[in-house]
């Protein structure tokens, strides 16, 4: 409610937002603000519920941990710190993360702007009516020279600080740069060295150990996973509730982002699944059978106090994974769509309130994204201005022929990334398909339209793994390193002969091709692809422009296999004729004009 006290009015519009939303109202802040001075009487205000009334309870320092007095640029700097204060009785009303983010660090960076990181719990011991709380921070600086710290302790209510210190950042040795959209051209990624950025990868979304994954996935020359947390991986409630968090569970999701560091592999964290809100319910922390504040799944979009809980998870997930040169982006939710709502509109506007949150908490500023199951649903989560990657995912039907309407969905002016895929809802579906044929034809599909990263197939561990498959990576990482997508706008043309089609995108001074057999992965226990048989198969693509031009011939099912290279020579018609001549399998085609220079200038984000 907004009041102009000249005119002793509410402001146009506010009252009718009251009166909507009031029912969720958990907190009442009056603000004044304007110049000269008044006296305002407040009278009639009434509190219908009273909730637990706190006492100042300041905590002590146990032990503050040796913190670096050095740390490289884009390297870690972390303190630890435990606490002792008095446990108190339970008291009734919302205790979710209760004292879990008592703890922040403020700095003051080289050029004098100062900032708070957020620090998190890590554990809890009790003992004769004292709580011993431990705590981390970790920050990760992106300025050279002297930095200032100190912790500041306490809920809000009681609080203390620790001596000033410092450290010094080194410029030399720079860790990874955070990935994020590309200054240049909105529908491309890149790092905050300017680098151009693919994202090639499969979901990993559970498992036991992640680290034959993530070594199997670096070892193919892929660098993305996406990874869930849910009721059955590593969830961060304890016995349905949040009071506190499942230390155990957090330091699991640390030992896996400590993996993908290891392997360099980049990671999509799925902050909830869809399931939570619809067949499993009855689980969650959110549940007011489990101490929730929603008596319906339907209640967690508008509800303030479902919102505020939301909140508080996410900031205990900023504070112990936005550090990691491994996170990639934040994903609020996995298939938003699945989820029951009353009206699709409060599934946006929680992303909204939510995606914006993000924005505000995440000193490193990564991706936001969610995802949906059928990309013509909820459009209006790709307006929302903080959700940053647009994710739809594809199961069954002409994966082909859908390709292209993952970047359709941002159209142009964000990335877009098909999140999962695959033959069916089943593991068998994809099973059939053991030689990854599906796989194949996505991979390389995908490089030729406009979507951000490759897709990433969905059954890791039941086809993937068990069907050796996730070398199949290795052939399209090879081929996209050192290409740059970014400024340049292609045509699309195709081409089809006597058992192949050829799909390509065509640049005036860059082309790519791919020739490959959609029979055979509709059908993928029919025979294996026969592949190109002679001169007859000879494709022509245009416009081009005229001059030398630098050909390579690429066996997509064996990254082993060196490039066949030669040149050709583009006259006045503007037109490239390619004879690939007999080849077995699929094959890609990377074409180059031998003068051609890069289409953007490099800079940093």
């Amino acid at each position: 409610l907004e009041f102009d006290l000249t005119k002793g009015a509410l402001i146009s519009g506010t009252w009718d937002q009251w009166l909507k939303e009031r029912a969720q109202v958990e907190r009442l802040v009056l603000h004044w603000h304007g110049t000269g001075s008044a006296s305002i009487a407040l009278d009639h205000l009434r509190a219908l519920a009273i909730g637990p009334v706190r006492r100042r309870v300041t905590p002590t320092i146990v032990r503050l941990g040796a913190a670096p007095d050095r740390v490289g640029l884009r390297r870690l700097f972390a303190v630890e710190v435990e606490l002792a204060r008095p446990t108190t009785p339970t008291l009734a009303g919302d205790r979710a993360f209760a004292h879990a983010s008592d703890v922040r660090l403020r700095l003051r960076a080289p050029d004098g702007q100062r900032l708070d990181v957020r620090g998190f719990a890590t554990g809890v011991t009790s003992d004769q009516g004292s709580a011993t709380w431990t705590y981390d921070t970790r920050f990760v600086p992106r300025q050279p020279g002297e930095w200032r710290w100190q912790l500041l302790i306490g809920d809000g209510v009681g609080s203390i600080a620790t001596t000033p210190a410092s450290f010094v950042c080194d410029p030399a040795d720079p860790g990874p740069g955070i990935v994020g959209i590309d200054a240049g051209d909105p529908r491309w990624l890149s790092d905050e060295d300017g680098n151009f950025v693919y994202p090639i990868g499969m979901n990993v979304a559970w498992a036991g150990d992640y680290a034959p994954y993530f070594a199997a996935l670096a070892e193919a020359g892929a660098d993305t996973a996406r990874v869930w947390i849910c009721p059955w991986n590593h969830p961060l409630d304890k016995d349905r509730r949040f009071d506190p968090p499942d230390f155990a569970n957090a330091a699991a999701i640390d030992r896996m982002f400590a993996q993908a560091e290891l392997h360099g592999i980049r990671v999509v964290l799925v902050m909830q699944f869809h399931g939570a809100l619809t067949w499993d319910w009855a689980r969650n922390p959110w549940n007011k059978a489990n101490g929730g504040p929603c008596t319906d799944a339907r209640e967690f979009w508008m509800n303030g106090d479902a919102r505020e809980r939301f909140r508080r998870y996410l900031d205990y997930c900023i504070a112990r994974w936005a550090h990691s040169p491994s996170l990639l982006a934040w994903e609020l939710l996995n298939e938003a769509d699945l989820c029951p709502a009353a009206e699709p509109e409060h599934i946006v506007d929680w992303h909204r309130a939510m995606a914006a949150h993000v924005r505000r908490a995440d000193p490193y500023d990564h991706l936001i994204t969610t995802s949906v199951a059928h990309g013509w649903n909820l459009r209006g989560l790709w307006a929302v201005e903080d959700i940053d990657l647009v994710q739809p995912h594809r199961y069954g039907g002409d994966l082909a022929k859908h390709l292209d309407e993952v970047p359709a969905l941002a159209g142009g002016r964000k990335p877009a990334l098909l999140g999962e895929f695959g033959r069916g809802w089943e593991a068998k579906d994809d099973q059939a398909d053991s030689e990854g044929r599906l796989l194949r034809q996505a991979l390389w599909l995908n490089w030729l339209g406009d979507a951000c990263g490759a897709p990433l197939p969905w059954w890791w561990d039941t086809h993937l793994e068990r069907q050796d498959l996730v070398g199949m990576f290795a052939p399209l990482a090879r081929f996209v390193a050192g290409e740059d997508r970014r400024g340049r706008h292609f045509t699309r043309v195709s081409a089809e002969g006597e058992g192949w089609t050829m799909d390509a995108a065509v640049a005036p001074d860059v082309a790519y091709a791919y020739w490959h057999d959609p029979a055979s992965v509709a059908e993928p226990r029919a025979a294996a692809v026969a592949g190109l048989t002679d001169e007859r198969d000879a494709v022509s693509l245009s416009p081009v422009l005229p001059g030398t031009w630098r050909i390579e011939w690429w066996n997509v099912g064996d990254p082993t296999v060196t490039p066949e290279v030669a040149e050709i020579t583009v006259g006045a018609d503007a037109t490239l004729r390619l004879a690939p001549g007999v080849r077995s399998g699929d094959v890609a085609l990377k074409a180059r004009r031998s003068d051609a220079v890069p289409s953007v200038t490099v800079e940093p984000r």
